[in-house]
């Protein structure tokens, strides 16, 4: 079954999109908002990380009128969530945990266990299960880096804010060059290792 996996990559200059103890704030105009959700529309099912379900995210929409819930699964090794953060309200039937350590859990939500650590298969199984061809990944650092190192992307989308996000201990946004957002679509043509850096192959 041929796939489409894309990579949606949200990030401020330095890297950094947020602390777990930091207050949330949002960036960007409804322009930019709109454009997350008309890259979401070219997929039929997201893939987040379990360290996103934890810093409290909100439901993952579909549409800006939040009409409509996007399948979404949590890519997570034990699967051990607070129930009451705000991603687990989701419709049962649109939540999916994918963990390799455990066959079930708690919160009754559907579980897949691939038995298997290797991250394209992985994905080739959440398609399979799902009945998709199209998966969009979203999350952090760590599955951002699973993502690119697995070679299974066919698609980068780039969200960059022009500012640098300080530590915990200041966490407001310093901007810089007027604080605007930068999008930035490429199909991935080709990847390939240096010594400790992975390079991507790029067009537009």
């Amino acid at each position: 079954m041929g796939m489409e996996i894309g990579l949606h990559v949200l990030s401020t200059l330095n890297g950094k999109i947020g602390f777990s103890t930091s207050p949330k704030k949002r960036i960007g105009s409804d322009q930019d908002l709109e454009r997350i959700y008309a890259i979401r529309d070219q997929y039929e099912a997201v893939l987040i990380g379990g360290e996103t379900v934890r810093v409290g995210v909100p439901p993952v929409w579909s549409s800006p009128n939040r009409t409509d819930y996007m399948k979404t699964v949590i890519l997570s090794r034990k699967g051990n969530f607070d129930p009451t953060l705000p991603l687990l309200q989701m419709p049962k039937d649109k939540l999916w945990m994918c963990t390799t350590q455990v066959a079930s859990n708690s919160m009754g939500i559907p579980t897949l266990c691939p038995n298997t650590e290797q991250f394209d298969v992985i994905c080739q199984f959440i398609c399979q299960k799902l009945g998709i061809t199209r998966l969009l990944i979203e999350g952090g650092g760590q599955l951002v880096s699973q993502a690119i190192q697995s070679k299974v992307l066919n698609s980068l989308h780039l969200t960059l804010h022009t500012s640098f996000l300080m530590d915990q201990k200041a966490p407001d946004l310093l901007p810089i060059m007027g604080c605007d957002i930068n999008h930035f679509d490429f199909k991935i043509t080709e990847l390939s290792y240096g010594a400790s850096e992975i390079y991507l192959t790029l067009s537009q």
